[in-house]
């Protein structure tokens, strides 16, 4: 026998070594979730297109106060501007648009 009385280990009889290793696993679980997200955002980023514009300060203010109005980033709405618009063969915008 040990010092508790148990003559064998028992899991089931040690609550904080049990709520210790269920907070490990639970890290551990954790750990791995966030691996596998960063893995699957690399992943994607190999497919993504990055750009650097060098605005003008005054179009740079207005994109900037229409990112504000709409409640986003300035990259988010150049991202949604260069999804959605949509001009014709002369380059002339067919639709107007909004960020969202």
């Amino acid at each position: 026998m040990n010092a508790t009385g148990w003559a064998v280990y028992d899991p089931g009889q040690d609550a904080q070594g049990t709520a210790w290793a269920g907070d490990r696993e639970g890290r551990w679980q954790g750990a791995a979730d966030r691996r596998a997200e960063w893995e699957r955002d690399r992943r994607d980023a190999r497919d993504e297109l990055r750009a650097r514009v060098w605005l003008s300060a005054d179009v740079s203010w207005r994109l900037r106060a229409l990112a504000a109005r709409a409640g986003l980033s300035p990259n988010r709405v150049l991202a949604q501007l260069t999804d959605r618009v949509r001009i014709d063969d002369n380059g002339t915008l067919i639709e107007p648009f909004t960020p969202n």
